[in-house]
C-alpha cells in the first residue's frame, strides 16, 4: 500500500507536485491564523484571504510556467539526456565513454548520415565503424582493421578458467586473431598527441610514484601524482602495501614500442602505461606470455601462483582512471594503464537504467 502511494506521487509532474504542496501548507496555515487570531482583530482575516490569494496566483503561475516556450524547451534539453528508446544501439555506451573520459577532447556522440562517431578536438571527426575508430579517408578499407575492444573489466577478480581442452582450444582461437590484428592508431595518435617517437617525445614528462622516478604522457602526470600521495598515505598505516612498494625495483612507463607477439601499439608507446617491476616474484606468474611457455594451461594458474599487487593499492589505480592487468584474460600482473573510459563503459554495463539516461537521442 505504502509503495502504490509512493509510486502514485512520484509519476506526477513536479509542477503538480509543487502546487499541491503550497495548497496543502497554505491551507493549513490560513486555519491555524485564523484559529489564533482573527477573533481577536479582523486584520488577520485579511491576512488568510491574503495568503489564500498569493497561494492561487501561485499555483496559476506555475502551471502556466508548465507550458511556456521556456519550459518547453528544459523539456527538449531533458530529452536529448535521456533515452526514450529501450533499445541501445552498438557502439552508443562505447562512444559515451570516450566522451565522459575526455570530455575536454572528445565531443558528445552522434551521427552523422546514420552513422555513430565522435569529433576530437572539435574539428575531427571519427566514425564508430563497428569499433574501429576511423577517419573518414580510411572507411574504404575498413574491413582491414581491427576493434578497440572494451573488454569487461569487473570490480572484482573474475574466475579462473578451468583447465581443459574446450577452453584451451578457445584460447588459442584468440591468440591466433590476436597475433593477426591490425589496429588504426590514427585515433590514438590524435588523442595523445603523436604518431611517431620524436612527436611522441615532445608530450613527455618525467614524474615520481612510489618513490621511484618514470616518464609519463603529460595528460597522466597529475592522475599519477594523486595515485603515489593515496598509496604513501596508505602505506603508513598498512604493512602489507608497504613493503610491496618497498619490493618495486622499477617503475617502467614510456617506450615506443607494440604489445608483445602483436603488430598493435602498446600504451607504452603513448607513455599512459606503466610497469611495477619487483625485485623478485618469489617464483609466481607475472605475465601470460612468460607463462604459456612452461604451461599450455597458463589461462588457469589460480592466482594464488601468480604475483599480485595488493587490492588497496589496485583499487586507489581504478578510482583514478588506471586498469590492471591482473584482470584481463591475457594476464599481465604488473601492468596499469590510463584507460578511464574502460571503467567508465563497465560502470554504464552494469547499469542499465544511468546507461539510458546519458545516452543521447539522436
Amino acid at each position: 500500500m505504502v509503495l502504490s502511494i509512493l509510486n502514485f506521487f512520484t509519476n506526477l509532474p513536479i509542477f503538480l507536485v509543487l502546487a499541491v504542496l503550497i495548497v496543502f501548507f497554505a491551507i493549513i496555515l490560513s486555519i491555524i491564523l485564523f484559529k489564533l487570531f482573527c477573533h481577536k482583530n479582523n486584520i488577520f482575516v485579511i491576512l488568510c484571504i491574503f495568503s489564500f490569494i498569493v497561494t492561487v496566483s501561485v499555483i496559476v503561475s506555475l502551471l502556466y510556467f508548465n507550458n511556456t516556450v521556456y519550459a518547453k524547451s528544459i523539456i527538449n534539453i531533458t530529452s536529448e539526456i535521456i533515452n526514450f528508446n529501450n533499445d541501445i544501439k552498438s557502439g552508443e555506451a562505447e562512444t559515451l565513454s570516450f566522451h565522459l573520459a575526455y570530455s575536454d577532447r572528445i565531443s558528445e556522440p552522434s551521427y552523422i548520415d546514420g552513422e555513430l562517431g565522435f569529433y576530437v578536438d572539435a574539428t575531427n571527426w571519427f566514425y564508430w565503424a563497428d569499433g574501429r575508430l576511423l577517419p573518414e579517408s580510411k572507411m574504404k578499407e575498413k574491413d582491414r582493421f581491427s576493434e578497440f575492444h572494451f573488454t569487461l573489466y569487473p570490480e572484482e577478480l573474475p574466475s579462473i578458467l578451468e583447465k581443459n581442452d574446450a577452453n584451451y582450444k578457445n584460447i588459442q582461437a584468440i591468440y591466433g586473431k590476436r597475433k593477426l590484428n591490425v589496429r588504426d592508431n590514427t585515433f590514438l595518435d590524435m588523442l595523445y598527441g603523436g604518431n611517431n617517437r620524436v612527436s611522441m617525445d615532445l608530450n613527455m614528462s618525467k614524474v615520481s610514484a612510489l618513490g621511484l622516478r618514470t616518464i609519463a604522457h603529460s595528460m597522466v602526470v597529475e592522475k599519477l601524482k594523486i595515485v603515489d600521495k593515496e598509496v604513501t598515505d596508505l602505506a603508513s598505516t598498512n604493512a602489507h602495501v608497504r613493503d610491496f612498494v618497498s619490493s618495486i625495483q622499477m617503475l617502467s612507463g614510456y617506450a615506443w614500442r607494440n604489445i608483445s607477439k602483436s603488430s598493435i601499439r602498446s600504451y607504452h608507446s603513448y607513455g599512459v602505461a606503466f610497469d611495477l617491476l619487483p625485485e623478485t616474484t618469489r617464483g609466481k606468474q607475472v605475465y601470460w606470455d612468460w607463462s604459456r611457455v612452461n604451461n599450455k594451461h597458463w589461462y588457469s594458474i589460480p592466482y594464488s601462483k601468480r604475483w599480485m599487487p595488493p587490492d588497496e593499492l589496485i583499487k586507489i589505480f581504478e578510482s583514478h582512471g588506471f586498469v590492471w592487468g591482473g584482470k584481463w584474460q591475457f594476464f599481465d600482473t604488473m601492468h596499469f594503464e590510463y584507460r578511464p573510459e574502460i571503467i567508465i563503459y563497465n560502470r554504464l554495463m552494469s547499469d542499465e537504467v544511468l546507461l539510458k539516461k546519458l545516452i543521447k537521442l539522436i
